[in-house]
């Protein structure tokens, strides 16, 4: 091979990885944003239908139309959300207190906004605006805040600006190398092309390919049913898999820009419940025995969600990595702290590795799923709550213990 060729072979290689690279990262944008978007709409359809439910409620306990929707707006204030009542002549009849990052909607004319979310800049802020009529001609605008997506949205350009790039770089750096006019070396410079383009259709394409794929089944499958419904399945997997990647991602950047928790009474035997029932419902758990052992009343001073969240990451930990024997959940309370375990009967985890688990994108199999970023996530959440996440070898398997302060 020539050199003349093997640079012909690079640009056209270089070229299509930069296609591959920039169409990828632009479908899974489009994909990821509607859906953060398609997410945050559903909070303000939401909220409309509960302003309509509890003013029907409220209107025949109170005496009049303001009072009952005076009610309604102090049960739904939150810090990003802000509602405005109109009587039939369009003049304000009440409006919620602003606070946090709810918007400011004493200059909003009720008649400019549809019955559909609707995106407006409104003092400085973007706002998710929608209105709906109520009983006694009554017109009710509802307003949340559109930070939340707005930060979603670019946490994700950041990461794509940052990621795609720099896997282009690697990618025309090892094909410079890999093109080296070694004549000698020519064979093992085209198995290392073959391995790098496989590796990085598999890492760039895989979000993307799979769902278009499934797409492409499901246009092909015409009227039969069963054909359909597979795709459809298999298109929502991929599409929760990466769903769920990000998340933990956004998760893992808004940790330190937290407020502190709102802390109430909970129960970890009781959260533990729920979280296993999640869990149950997942295909990897299918066939799996989730057994509960040594259940006591163990109360905490937490967010549930949160600690939910943390023993989920537990459960499907084990459930990955711990064989195919039973896993067994404890919770219990020693001394001044409630503790809950998570023990499986699979090949345990080396010792040089027990601190490592817990470190971001570490992964003891890369050929099992996973991020690397459960563990990790999982530990933040019992930091937080001033607790610990620590993990045990026994004989079989691995145990995991969480411990929270008791209240």
């Amino acid at each position: 091979m020539t050199a003349s060729i093997r640079w012909q072979v690079l640009l056209v290689w270089a070229l299509a990885l930069g296609v591959l690279v920039l169409g990828g990262g632009g479908a899974l944008y489009l994909a990821l944003a509607g859906r953060y978007r398609e997410d945050h709409d559903h909070e303000v359809e939401e909220t409309i239908a509960l302003v309509e439910t509890l003013y029907r409620v409220d209107r025949a306990e109170y005496g009049s139309p303001a009072a009952a929707i005076g009610h309604v707006m102090s049960e739904l204030t939150t810090p990003d959300r802000s509602l405005a009542a109109y009587d039939a002549t369009g003049r304000r009849v009440g409006i919620t207190r602003l606070g946090g990052i709810s918007p400011d909607m004493s200059h909003v004319d009720p008649a400019s906004i549809g019955t559909r979310p609707t995106s407006r800049r409104m003092a400085g802020h973007d706002v998710r605006l929608m209105r709906a009529v109520l009983p006694d001609s009554l017109t009710v605008v509802v307003g949340v805040s559109d930070v939340t997506y707005l930060e979603r949205v670019r946490f994700l350009r950041l990461l794509l600006a940052t990621g795609l790039p720099l896997l282009l770089m690697v990618g025309s750096g090892l094909g410079v190398m890999v093109m080296r006019p070694v004549l000698h070396q020519e064979r093992r410079v085209a198995e290392a092309q073959r391995r790098f383009l496989a590796d990085a259709a598999h890492e760039l394409r895989t979000p993307v390919a799979v769902l278009q794929a499934e797409l492409d089944a499901a246009r092909a499958a015409g009227s039969d049913p069963d054909a359909l419904r597979t795709a459809v399945r298999a298109s929502e997997r991929e599409a929760t898999r990466l769903a769920r990647l990000v998340d933990d991602l956004l998760f893992l950047a808004r940790t330190d820009a937290m407020p502190p928790l709102e802390r109430t009474r909970v129960f970890l035997d009781d959260v533990a419940q729920r979280a296993i029932g999640r869990v149950r419902r997942l295909p990897i758990a299918a066939n799996r025995t989730i057994v509960c052992d040594d259940f006591e009343a163990t109360p905490v001073l937490g967010d549930a969600l949160l600690l939910e969240r943390a023993i989920v990451v537990l459960l499907e930990n084990a459930l990955v990595h711990g064989g195919a024997g039973p896993i067994t959940v404890s919770a219990e309370q020693r001394g001044t702290r409630s503790h809950l375990t998570v023990r499986d009967h699979g090949p345990g985890i080396p010792p040089e590795a027990v601190d490592a688990i817990f470190g971001r994108f570490h992964q003891l199999d890369a050929s099992r799923p996973g991020s690397g970023l459960g563990l990790p996530i999982a530990r933040w959440i019992a930091e937080r709550h001033g607790g610990t996440l620590t993990v045990e070898q026994t004989t079989p398997g691995a145990r995991f213990l969480l411990a929270i302060p008791a209240a």
